[in-house]
């Protein structure tokens, strides 16, 4: 006859105590509930800021300016973090990863598809999806014009 050893620490503990003791029925979602994973003890809260952008319409629709900075919740930089940069519409971009500094500066390229001007001209916004030190969080964004001729007296 083989024996079965277990070992029980930590939630596990507290829910077999209680169902030998009469107090609980079996759950692993009770004790889940009460202990959640250590993880998600320490994520740490993000904020992203994010500046204006621009596109030149005349040379070759490329966005430039593109700019994210991510910090945590005590202003320190979130360094190495991917940012991703969208359209209002939701067509991505660029995206980039943080410096030392936790800031990201890119440009969309030249070849952003079929979006119609005006459609770029509606903003967008910027997205650090989180990971398992940091929450997620994002930003918007305007796109102005630049580099259209002026017309009228100066």
């Amino acid at each position: 006859m083989k024996r079965l050893m277990v070992r029980l620490q930590g939630p596990a503990l507290c829910a077999a105590a209680a169902v030998l003791a009469g107090v609980a029925a079996p759950s692993a979602a009770a004790a889940a509930v009460a202990h959640p994973p250590a993880h998600q003890h320490h994520r740490e809260a993000t904020v992203l800021y994010t500046g204006q952008a621009h596109i030149d319409p005349l040379g070759g629709m490329q966005i430039s300016g593109l700019y994210a900075s991510l910090n945590d919740a005590n202003g320190n930089p979130v360094v190495g973090r991917l940012i991703q940069f969208y359209a209002q519409d939701g067509t991505l971009l660029a995206m980039a990863r943080t410096n030392a500094d936790g800031k990201v500066y890119t440009t969309a390229p030249a070849n952003i598809g079929t979006q119609a001007v005006s459609n770029i001209l509606a903003g967008g916004y910027a997205v650090f999806h989180g990971d398992d030190h940091y929450t997620a969080s994002n930003g918007s964004f305007g796109i102005s014009p630049v580099g259209t001729a002026k017309f009228g007296f100066y």
